[in-house]
């Protein structure tokens, strides 16, 4: 792109230039770095958490297949991790509270049987809803390709 230099294109003698530097309309406004900062702290880290201040607390089982990956991080403000012996040997329970929900709540799907949602009930609400709606995408076309290879499989072993 050229760039031309506005002494060049405007006559200096006696002319004044007054350049105001305006967003466009619906242009988002630049937040210091700090404020952003204090916004995401509950955050999940997360970027797309608007509301910082609705926030929820979130305790989650998990597994020990899954703690080497979560063991040592922050999820979120007054984070607690305790024995969670009731879900069996080497569980551990995180609690935490966050604006960015919505984010953690991806989080757990990925973590997938290694994850136990104990609250919010709205949460264990949705994540029931999630694996029903998964299970029934699995048709009988799939149960029966599963069972071909369970076959396949058995006979090379």
């Amino acid at each position: 792109m050229k760039q031309y230099r506005l002494s060049r294109i405007i006559p200096v003698a006696g002319t004044v230039v007054t350049v105001v530097r305006q967003r466009p309309p619906g242009c988002p406004v630049m937040l210091p770095h700090g404020d952003v900062d204090a916004m995401l702290a509950t955050g999940f880290n997360a970027t797309s958490s608007a509301h910082s201040d609705e926030t929820m607390r979130i305790s989650v089982a998990i597994g020990p297949d899954a703690w080497p990956d979560v063991v040592d991080r922050t999820w979120g403000d007054a984070q607690t991790v305790e024995a969670a012996p009731e879900h069996g040997p080497d569980w551990h329970r995180l609690t935490f509270r966050t604006s960015g929900w919505l984010e953690a709540r991806g989080w757990i799907l990925s973590l997938a049987a290694q994850a136990r949602v104990e609250a919010p009930e709205m949460l264990r609400t949705w994540l029931r809803e999630q694996i029903e709606q998964m299970r029934s995408d699995l048709t009988p076309e799939c149960d029966q390709t599963r069972s071909r290879m369970s076959d396949i499989t058995s006979h090379h072993a």
